[in-house]
């Protein structure tokens, strides 16, 4: 969960603002969810999900498979965005694994 309340739903609707058309992947456990996304961004993964999948769908979304935008001509620069996060977010894991090791050491 993240704070104040915030879920994926209203967090993609806020990167919506900032800009119109983001490349949104949608992944959820919460079969709650699925139509409201679906309605709005086209796809939802279900968690959970092999890496593999996860790839593949990444690679969908940013060719515009799950959305249709013809004035979005950056996939490339998406896929650099992408690719930075998903370092990231290892980097974020790996950090989090090594203080949870040290803690119990």
């Amino acid at each position: 969960m993240m704070p104040g309340g915030l879920n994926g739903l209203s967090l993609a609707n806020r990167a919506k603002l900032l800009r119109p058309s983001p490349k949104i992947l949608y992944a959820t456990a919460y079969s709650d969810l699925r139509a409201q996304v679906i309605e709005n961004y086209g796809k939802v993964i279900k968690k959970p999900y092999p890496i593999s999948e996860l790839q593949s769908e990444i690679w969908h979304a940013l060719a515009g498979e799950y959305d249709a935008d013809p004035y979005d001509t950056v996939a490339e620069h998406n896929l650099i965005w992408v690719l930075v996060f998903i370092l990231a977010s290892t980097l974020i894991w790996v950090a989090l694994g090594y203080i949870t090791y040290q803690l119990f050491l």
